[in-house]
């Protein structure tokens, strides 16, 4: 990998991530201060199912169209990526069409019979629609980002895609619309992304070059994203309906005003997740390469590289967390700090996630989807158990430690897996830099705990900007030092021990 390009691919998908993931963020608090924690959790419950049955309907092809990529540029006719992609587009199409078409047949049973909320029935109509325009979406995404396009990727997904459905929502909610304005900003800017997807693949592919009977044509195609994604199925219905077991019980057990509050919880802490997705977005073309040419070496650099990043980044968001959650909860609402505890639990869950880099991707690449699904079942029987167990017993914070438990043991699994395939794992001693950096935040933002309110939160950005400069003195590497350059540009005019060889 060229490490200046990398560098500044990274901080370009993290910086362009969190500010689109900022707009989505304000979009949630909007909508929740509007309507209020009931509402927000038949909101919420609609979305639950929406992802449910969106990720079943992209069938795993991103997945597929970024491991098959690299063959398929490596062959000489100039039409395979097309049709790559007309075969992903063709698969999930269907199937998003017929899923989406049983969801807004089966709203009012769902509504009346499992959430016992007759309100419901309309709201998963109106997320129905929705339904094709995400697959094809995430799909034709998946082909820029394979075509190492990242800069027209993220500006689509983060971008143009939130800022819509933020003014939109806006709008409505101002002429007073409540619920229904959430549910068809949302939708919309689905469809929205959609068109500029054609648009920027337009000026990337020569869409009217596709053929059907070469070895490479759509045909072969069809049946090699089959044979790819297939295992996969029964693995990713396990986990994609057992990642949502929690909003999906606390809808059944208990009430729109829990799922509210766990909405709210859950959505900030995610937050932490987009940190590894966003290295993992550079990397996983690189990784895919790689494997495809047998480079061990390479994978692990890469494999480490991609871990020592998130924790970097990761660690100053967890740390944040942990300590304001209270404060952050409050944003949404007085009636949403109720969520703290969970908070608190949900960040943990998903910051060891994080820790524990990019195993399933290297797994999905190797091409061991059989290997994936196990671990998905595993994951999915396990937090499945564990929500119906705690659930009603402790309501949110029982799916909070729920998620924690079962994220832990699936990570473990992962490692565990491809170190006996590869011989590698991404650990190294330089991790507990970023650790210790993070423990005196951990401290300095205790102590800022007891200052007055309005000094706050920009002592906490001071707080995270003393991490950084921590991270420096205790030794930093050269990649490292590029892409901390690259974010902080004032660090090369001072004088700071082990910058100046890049001065």
């Amino acid at each position: 990998m060229n490490v200046n390009k990398t560098a500044k691919g990274t901080v370009f998908i993290f910086v362009a991530t969190f500010i689109g993931l900022g707009i989505s963020y304000f979009f949630g608090v909007l909508v929740a201060r509007f309507i209020g924690p009931s509402s927000y959790g038949q909101f919420s419950l609609g979305l639950t199912l929406f992802n449910v049955i969106a990720i079943l309907s992209v069938f795993g092809l991103d997945n597929a169209i970024l491991k098959y990529m690299p063959e398929y540029s490596n062959k000489d006719q100039v039409n395979n990526d097309i049709n790559l992609l007309l075969s992903g587009l063709i698969i999930g199409g269907v199937i998003s069409v017929i899923l989406s078409f049983l969801f807004y047949l089966n709203s009012e049973y769902l509504s009346n019979k499992i959430f016992n909320d007759e309100d419901l029935s309309l709201i998963f109509k109106y997320f129905s629609i929705g339904i094709p325009a995400y697959v094809l979406t995430t799909i034709s995404l998946s082909m820029l980002q394979a075509k190492h396009n990242i800069y027209l990727r993220i500006s689509i997904k983060y971008f143009s895609e939130p800022l819509i459905k933020i003014l939109i929502a806006g709008g409505l909610l101002f002429i007073g619309l409540e619920i229904e304005a959430a549910i068809l900003a949302f939708v919309f800017s689905l469809w929205f992304s959609l068109i500029l997807c054609y648009i920027g693949l337009r000026r990337n592919l020569n869409i009217s070059s596709f053929s059907l009977d070469e070895k490479y044509g759509v045909r072969s195609t069809l049946r090699n994203l089959f044979t790819y994604s297939s295992p996969l199925l029964i693995g990713l219905i396990f986990i994609t309906v057992a990642n949502r077991s929690d909003f999906i019980l606390l809808g059944y057990m208990k009430t729109s005003f829990d799922v509210g509050l766990y909405a709210a919880a859950f959505q900030t802490t995610a937050i932490i997740v987009i940190v590894l997705q966003s290295v993992e977005s550079i990397v996983a073309p690189h990784i895919s390469e790689a494997l495809n040419t047998k480079e061990i070496e390479k994978i692990n650099n890469i494999y480490t590289m991609s871990l020592r990043w998130v924790v970097i980044l990761g660690v100053p968001l967890f740390v944040i967390f942990i300590t304001q959650a209270k404060l952050i909860l409050s944003i949404f609402g007085e009636e949403f700090v109720a969520a703290t505890t969970a908070f608190v639990v949900l960040a943990t869950g998903h910051f060891i996630n994080l820790t524990t880099g990019s195993s399933n991707y290297i797994l999905l690449f190797l091409g061991r989807t059989k290997l994936v699904m196990l671990n998905q079942i595993i994951n999915s029987i396990l937090i499945v158990l564990l929500n119906v167990l705690l659930i009603n017993e402790y309501g949110i914070l029982g799916a909070a430690i729920s998620m924690l438990v079962a994220t832990l043991v699936v990570n473990v699994i992962r490692i565990v897996q491809v170190y006996r395939i590869l011989n590698i794992h991404p650990y190294e001693l330089y991790l507990l830099k970023p650790v210790v950096a993070g423990i005196l935040l951990y401290v300095v933002v205790l102590i800022l705990n007891n200052v007055d309110i309005v000094y706050q939160v920009p002592l906490i950005f001071l707080s995270i900007l003393l991490y950084v400069v921590g991270l420096v003195l205790l030794g930093m590497r050269e990649f490292d030092k590029q892409i901390l350059l690259t974010i902080f540009p004032l660090l090369n005019k001072l004088n700071i021990r082990g910058f100046r060889s890049l001065n």
